[in-house]
């Protein structure tokens, strides 16, 4: 970068020295709008600009001693013109005795050269550009008033030039990098210090490890720069921000502009799996997440876990994550509760609450081709089911089956005919309002049956066949009794048949009934 001075002519009438410059020796102004700069040694003119904003500015180029001022569009040399040599008197105009030939004042040897705002003028090795902020005038003269001195003298306004002597060679500058981004110049006795780079307040060498990003210096990443609002260095590699944020690679990815942490440390496609508890990829469930821990996906739907603890008589089914109470009657163990699994072809005794996930104290009602998870093709109405074995699981969980008929009498056998018996001790009876004994733990309830039609299989429920005296409640056997008709027991607790528990049987259509399962 070429060191700049400034060179002042001032024009009222106040005289202005031109004073060969020393290396770090002030220089005086020209005009409040001009500087004469010095471009050292080795830097091409070519480097500095010429143009409306620097025209009639001087430039000093050391390497060939030479003048130049800026027409607006290219610089122009205005160096006099040196005057002949008068040694011998004969060469210099008015040199008669060859001792004034060395200052050139022959009438060739000064000129005036006029531009906008003001002129250059020039005598032997003196040369100056005057800028006016008037108007100049259209003549000018110059007049040799002492060896060294020129009086111009332009309308009513005149200056007078010095040249000064010739200035020592100033001595050679040498920089040194003294660390934190800065340098130390030394030129002869004087020294300075200075920044290589300054990022806001603090300096920095541009050269180093780091960058200035607005007023921020930023650690390179592997030597490289960066956009820091788009990129990010890991492990010196850059990588594009998600969503505005920086991450960790090794644990967490990108997706749709939102950082996700890794499962056991694949990346996955939250439209298709999730991670649960940052250790196992699972599919969504219906298309959304789910707690394992507690949940199930089957069929697209979520079905809760058995619970890790169970309470005193109770068990789980696996299926759906149902507990249910059971108790042990003589040398069998009967559910407390109606089965409540959802299949298709079961019903709640609301049909707006058929797909919930439980129908509540009632349990769910089954066709008897459902008790039997057949088809009603196979075992409904007119069709003698085939290839029953028993014990017959059905709809039951593993490990419990449908009761068959000789299973309720053993039942009948221990606990008696006194429906009592068999009523949880919450239900009240038609006859006088008593409640049931529940001496054995059955705990039935008078759920009622649900009344349905098929027509070639389509099974279309109609209302609720259960009365406001909450009067019975009928449980399904395994056994037929022909291809139209099943075995069912019928708990009463009507005027009519109070105090009865019936075996009988009835056509496998029309009705929905509730499910006791027995442990195998």
């Amino acid at each position: 970068m070429p060191l700049r001075f400034g060179m002042v002519l001032s024009l009222a009438i106040v005289a202005l020295t031109l004073v060969a410059c020393d290396n770090g020796s002030e220089t005086v102004r020209v005009t409040d709008r001009y500087t004469l700069d010095m471009l050292g040694a080795g830097v091409s003119l070519t480097e500095e600009r010429c143009d409306s904003t620097r025209m009639g500015q001087l430039l000093y180029v050391g390497d060939s001693s030479s003048i130049y001022y800026c027409t607006g569009k290219a610089w122009k040399k205005v160096n006099g013109k040196d005057g002949k040599d008068g040694r011998d008197g004969k060469d210099g105009e008015d040199g008669v005795d060859g001792k004034r030939g060395e200052y050139g004042i022959s009438g060739t040897e000064c000129f005036i050269e006029k531009f906008t705002e003001g002129f250059v003028l020039g005598c032997g090795a003196t040369k100056a550009v005057v800028r006016y902020n008037f108007e100049l005038p259209d003549t000018c003269s110059i007049k040799l008033v002492a060896d060294s001195s020129y009086v111009l003298t332009c309308g009513d306004e005149s200056v007078t030039l010095i040249q000064g002597p010739q200035g020592a060679q100033g001595a050679s500058c040498v920089q040194t990098d003294i660390g934190e981004g800065r340098v130390k110049l030394v030129c002869g006795n004087d020294s300075v210090t200075t920044y290589k780079a300054q990022c806001g307040e603090t300096p920095f060498d541009p050269d180093g490890s780091q960058f200035c990003y607005g007023d921020t210096l930023v650690e390179r990443c592997n030597m490289h720069i960066y956009d820091i609002q788009k990129q990010f260095c890991y492990s010196d590699s850059l990588v594009d921000l998600c969503g505005g944020s920086s991450y960790d690679l090794k644990h967490q990815f990108c997706y749709s502009d939102s950082v996700v942490n890794r499962c056991k440390g694949k990346i996955f496609d939250l439209a298709l799996n999730f991670c649960h508890n940052d250790t196992l990829l699972l599919p969504l469930c219906g298309g959304e997440r789910y707690d394992y821990d507690f949940y199930r996906c089957v069929n697209e739907e979520n079905i809760p876990r058995c619970p890790k603890e169970l309470g005193e008589k109770e068990f789980c089914d696996e299926r759906n994550g149902m507990v249910y109470r059971y108790t042990i009657i003589g040398e069998q163990t009967w559910m407390a509760q109606n089965l409540d699994y959802k299949v298709a072809d079961s019903y709640c005794e609301s049909r707006d609450h058929d797909n919930d996930y439980s129908c509540g104290e009632t349990g769910r009602y089954y066709p008897w081709h459902t008790a039997m998870a057949r088809s009603v093709m196979e075992c409904g109405y007119g069709h003698e089911c085939p290839d029953v074995v028993h014990p017959y699981q059905g709809i039951c969980p593993d490990g419990w089956h449908l009761p068959s008929v000789d299973e309720w009498e053993t039942l009948i056998q221990i606990v008696g005919v006194d429906t009592r018996g068999y009523w949880d001790k919450s239900v009240g009876l038609y006859n006088g309002h008593t409640h049931g004994e529940d001496e054995f733990g059955f705990s039935a309830i008078p759920a009622g049956i649900l009344w349905y039609t098929n027509h070639d299989g389509e099974i279309t429920i109609s209302s609720s066949y259960r009365t406001e005296q909450r009067l019975s409640v009928q449980f399904w056997t395994s056994d037929e009794f022909d291809a139209e008709n099943v075995y069912l027991f019928y708990v009463f607790a009507d005027g009519t048949h109070y105090n009865q528990i019936k075996k009988i049987y009835y056509r496998k259509s029309d009705f929905a009934r509730s499910v006791r399962c027995v442990k195998d």
